[in-house]
């Protein structure tokens, strides 16, 4: 599996702010001071923390809007009601150019069935 890893490439990286950079770099001088020996095991897990807790804090924030902006799918999970809206999003962009997506509608309610039909299972 690390062979498939090697062959991604970035296309676009926002550049950090200047704040941000600066804190960054005296963060990391900081911690080579303290612990010379266990830098990069403890730089690797404190980057790894911050772009879980990074993610996370984004999805429920833009979860928490946009569970008010669809009441209707309110009790769809965190991640499915913000893959609806990126689908949403998606087709928005392409409905002008006139394709016909004719199953993203009903692969969408075949899997929240099969979910309901999940829960409904275990309990």
């Amino acid at each position: 599996m690390q062979g498939c890893m090697d062959n991604r490439r970035t296309l676009y990286a926002r550049p950090k702010s200047l704040l941000r950079e600066l804190i960054q770099k005296l963060f990391l001088k900081l911690l080579m001071k303290f612990f010379p020996m266990k830098f990069l095991s403890y730089k690797n897990k404190i980057r790894l923390i911050m772009n879980k807790g990074g993610f996370y804090i984004y999805l429920y924030l833009t979860v928490i809007c946009l569970r008010f902006r669809y009441p209707f799918y309110y009790s769809l999970p965190s991640r499915q009601i913000y893959a609806l809206h990126m689908t949403i999003k998606f087709l928005k962009i392409l409905k002008p150019q006139k394709i016909d997506f004719f199953y993203s509608k009903g692969v969408f309610w075949e899997r929240y069935a099969r979910n309901l039909l999940l829960v409904d299972h275990l309990i």
